[in-house]
């Protein structure tokens, strides 16, 4: 088995902060989880408990059959005031549902193998990458225990056709990812780069779709090897914008939301960005506005993934 994962995915540790555990998303438990848990509080006389805190999905899908119940305050019923889980100080981390066991690690079951990496809707993850620039890396020793049941997506792009351009997403993937992290141009040109690339892919419809994509990263690369080079920013507010696209790609969604919808996406992802920070100066100033920006947007993306990608 082939491990892919972000060079900082085995770095992160919890900083125990209760965002994650107090913000407005819904924290369901499947129908193995929710019978675990009836076992536990039956057994501690809390049934009564159990009840409010468990609440059944009115029509429960796989992975999906209750939800956790709120306390009037918006945090997750088992949240102590000291930021600690009682359910996991109760019973164990193997206890908890496969959802807050691995939050905010991002699981993807892909034809490659196991890519793994980190949602940035978590401010402890925001800080990290801020200090350093992602790298992906291939390993076939596993770096952490992964819960095989929550992956977030799958990547099989040989179920295309040889003539659609997501039956070669991986090579698309890793020259995209090279192209975000072209350090010799602004982060807007990259993304424009990225965006036009996938325009033509679109636009086109060639005899042979394997040798234009090939024709075109040839072309990227020489045209980017030739650009005029800048200065760009290495502070702690770019080194996140970089690695919040990079991870963007990583986390497959031009392949899950499509190249099309998913360029829209990326543009919308940068104009939020820009118009949020571009008016600020000061660099601690700058990255805290870059940071609640694309902790706003992973939020969203991640939570409210069906509504966001109908936005324009």
């Amino acid at each position: 088995m082939l491990y892919i994962y972000a060079n900082l995915f085995s770095e992160f540790q919890c900083q125990m902060c209760g965002t994650c555990c107090q913000n407005n998303w819904m924290v369901t438990v499947d129908q193995t989880c929710y019978q675990r848990n009836a076992d536990l509080f039956r057994v501690t006389g809390r049934v009564d408990e159990f009840n409010e805190a468990f609440l059944a999905i009115e029509s429960p899908s796989l992975g999906e059959y209750a939800m956790i119940a709120k306390q009037p305050q918006g945090q997750c019923w088992f949240l102590q005031p000291n930021n600690l889980c009682r359910l996991h100080k109760e019973a164990g981390h193997e206890h908890l549902d496969v959802v807050c066991k691995t939050f905010p690690r991002y699981p993807m079951n892909t034809a490659r193998g196991i890519e793994l990496t980190l949602s940035f809707s978590c401010p402890a993850v925001l800080k990290l990458v801020s200090e350093s620039y992602l790298e992906i890396i291939r390993s076939e020793v596993r770096p952490v225990h992964i819960y095989s049941e929550n992956f977030v997506t799958q990547a099989y792009p040989q179920q295309y056709s040889l003539d659609h351009p997501l039956h070669y997403y991986f090579e698309l993937e890793q020259h995209f990812i090279d192209i975000l992290q072209w350090r010799s141009l602004p982060m807007e040109d990259r993304i424009n780069r990225v965006c036009d690339t996938i325009d033509i892919l679109c636009s086109n419809k060639p005899d042979d779709m394997g040798r234009e994509i090939t024709r075109l990263i040839y072309r990227n690369y020489e045209q980017l090897e030739t650009a005029d080079p800048c200065n760009p920013s290495q502070d702690a507010g770019s080194i996140l914008v970089e690695n919040f696209f990079v991870n963007t790609v990583f986390k497959k969604l031009l392949y899950d939301h499509g190249l099309k919808r998913g360029a829209a996406i990326l543009q919308l992802f940068w104009s939020h960005i820009r118009q949020k920070s571009e008016q600020e100066i000061e660099e601690a100033a700058r990255w805290e506005k870059i940071r609640r920006a694309i902790f706003e947007m992973e939020f969203e993306y991640s939570h409210h993934r069906r509504q966001f990608s109908n936005r324009k």
